[in-house]
C-alpha cells in the first residue's frame, strides 16, 4: 500500500486538493446564501383583535436589519370614487400602544428587525387619512360617513445599513354594513425594485411639501 502512495503521490495530492477546493466552495457559497438570506427584507402588515373597526393594524419587521417607517399611505375606494390619504399626523392614544415597548411619540420611527410596532386602530387610520385626502371635515368623521368599500395600506421605510426604500402593501375591504374589515390578500407585497423605489420615493416628496 505505502509502495502505491509513494508512486502515486503526485496524482493523490492532486485529488485531495481538488476535494479540499470543492468542499469549501461549496462551503462559502452556503455560507454567502445564508447571509443574502437573512439581509432580505420580510415586512408584514397584519390585522389583530378581531374584524370590527377597532382591531388594529400591525408593520411586522420579521428581517434580521433594522428599519425606519417614513410614511403611511391609505388608498380608498368609495363609491364616488378613489382616494388617497396619509395617517403621518396620527397620533396613537399612547406611547406603549404604538411602540412595542419602546418610546416613540407617533406612527413614524424605528422598527427593530425581529420586532412590530401597531400602527393604530383600523377607524382610527380610515378617519385620519379619509381627513388628510378631503373626503371630511373633521379626523373624527365616522368611515361610515365617506361609503368606504375596500382600501390599501402602504408602509414606506428605509430598510437595512443601506437605507433602501422599501413598500409593504396589503389590500382589505369592508362589509356591506360598514362595520367589519379584513384582508383581502393573502400576503403582504413588497415593493422592492428600483421602478418601486422611483414611486415611492416621489410618495414621500409630495408628502415632504404637503402640511405634514
Amino acid at each position: 500500500m505505502w509502495d502505491f502512495i509513494s508512486a502515486n503521490a503526485q496524482v493523490l495530492t492532486l485529488c485531495i486538493t481538488a476535494a479540499t477546493l470543492i468542499v469549501w466552495t461549496v462551503y462559502g457559497q452556503l455560507m454567502a446564501k445564508g447571509l443574502y438570506r437573512s439581509q432580505l427584507p420580510r415586512l408584514f402588515l397584519k390585522q389583530a383583535g378581531g374584524r370590527g373597526l377597532q382591531s388594529r393594524c400591525y408593520l411586522a419587521n420579521m428581517g434580521l436589519e433594522s428599519a425606519y417607517l417614513r410614511s403611511v399611505f391609505i388608498d380608498m375606494q368609495t363609491a364616488d370614487g378613489h382616494a388617497r390619504g396619509t395617517v403621518n399626523a396620527y397620533q396613537p392614544a399612547s406611547d406603549e400602544e404604538a411602540g412595542g415597548g419602546y418610546t416613540r411619540t407617533g406612527v413614524l420611527g424605528p422598527v427593530q428587525g425581529n420586532a412590530h410596532i401597531s400602527l393604530g386602530r383600523f377607524s382610527d387610520l380610515l378617519e385620519s387619512s379619509a381627513f388628510d385626502a378631503g373626503l371630511t371635515a373633521s379626523r373624527k368623521a365616522p368611515v361610515s360617513t365617506i361609503n368606504l368599500q375596500r382600501f390599501t395600506v402602504t408602509a414606506i421605510l428605509n430598510y437595512g445599513p443601506d437605507e433602501k426604500l422599501i413598500g409593504a402593501v396589503r389590500d382589505f375591504s369592508l362589509d356591506s354594513a360598514g362595520e367589519r374589515v379584513g384582508p383581502t390578500s393573502v400576503d403582504t407585497t413588497l415593493l422592492k425594485g428600483w421602478r418601486h423605489r422611483r414611486r415611492l420615493k416621489r410618495d414621500l416628496q409630495r408628502v415632504m411639501r404637503s402640511d405634514y
